[in-house]
């Protein structure tokens, strides 16, 4: 509605290729993820822009017994629903278990995030996510529990060096710094 001639083509890819779609021509912006434990590469000719700042917290079913203290140290017992490790993602969460001193139990390697917030309010497991998250898909029974550890991550835009110039660059990028604005909380909870 707001720029009725920009016409936008998507291309899905994992989120750990968006940088490189955008430094091979495949896109020419693309929004992204950064991990303080896995940062999206700084390729040459590539700007990684932040436009918000996410803090993880807990997600786990209304019925789950847990105790009274929400630090990934006091949930080593706990069994995780996580992402590869071997993803951007995976290495960022599972290098903040390490921080707290464990290893994670993984019941569930899944890298989609609705099915992980699904799975998680069965019961089958715990799983990392925030509010942003939330809104891929209502998990009746979810619940979501402030985390007392500092994890976050960036939320970006991704283009080549000087497109920020370009007006349907800023369209594009101006539209999801609105989208994902009531997120942004990098605050301690």
């Amino acid at each position: 509605d707001r720029h009725p001639r920009l016409a936008v083509r998507t291309l899905e890819v994992h989120p750990d290729d968006a940088a490189a779609a955008v430094q091979h021509g495949d896109a020419d912006v693309a929004f992204g993820i950064n991990y303080p434990d896995a940062p999206v590469p700084q390729a040459p000719g590539i700007d990684v822009v932040r436009i918000a700042t996410e803090r993880f917290g807990l997600g786990v079913s209304s019925t789950a017994r847990l105790g009274r203290g929400f630090r990934l140290a006091d949930l080593a017992g706990e069994r995780w629903i996580l992402p590869p490790e071997d993803t951007n993602y995976g290495r960022a969460i599972f290098a903040a278990c390490r921080r707290a001193g464990f290893e994670p139990d993984v019941a569930h390697v899944v890298d989609d995030t609705a099915v992980s917030l699904a799975l998680a309010a069965q019961g089958l497991g715990i799983t990392i996510t925030t509010p942003m998250m939330l809104t891929l898909l209502p998990a009746p029974g979810l619940m979501r529990h402030e985390l007392a550890d500092d994890v976050r991550r960036d939320l970006v835009v991704i283009h080549r060096r000087g497109a920020h110039q370009r007006p349907t660059i800023t369209a594009v990028t101006d539209i999801i710094r609105d989208v994902v604005a009531p997120f942004d909380r990098p605050e301690q909870p």
